[in-house]
């Protein structure tokens, strides 16, 4: 039987419209306005979304440049700048909680310090 590629886990529709009309290139006015709406109560499903697929370690990042509308990144680079940034919107919109990271690979044990 032929192996099938993990599924791309992808962000819900209503997570990408909230980053397209809050977080366009990260913008700290707008971004303020987004933590203000969650403090009021405002897409109370929002944190368990975001958390839920930059834990994911199979979202890709193609879908995060086109919802915050920043340029694609070379592959090189991409993970790193888009963990960057989503840790630094995490901490704009939920400071007192620490921001995920991307689940470890299964069956693999953390390394030692």
């Amino acid at each position: 039987m032929a192996r099938r590629s993990p599924v791309q886990p992808q962000p819900s529709a209503r997570l990408i419209q909230i980053l397209r009309i809050y977080c366009h290139h990260l913008d700290p006015i707008s971004v303020g306005d987004l933590r203000i709406a969650l403090l009021q109560g405002r897409y109370p499903w929002l944190r368990e979304e975001l958390e839920a697929i930059m834990t994911s370690r199979h979202a890709g990042t193609g879908w995060w440049s086109d919802a915050i509308g920043t340029p694609h990144p070379s592959a090189g680079d991409a993970a790193a700048r888009v963990a960057d940034e989503q840790g630094r919107l995490w901490q704009a919109l939920f400071p007192d909680q620490p921001a995920p990271h991307p689940r470890s690979r299964p069956g693999r044990r953390p390394a030692r310090p």
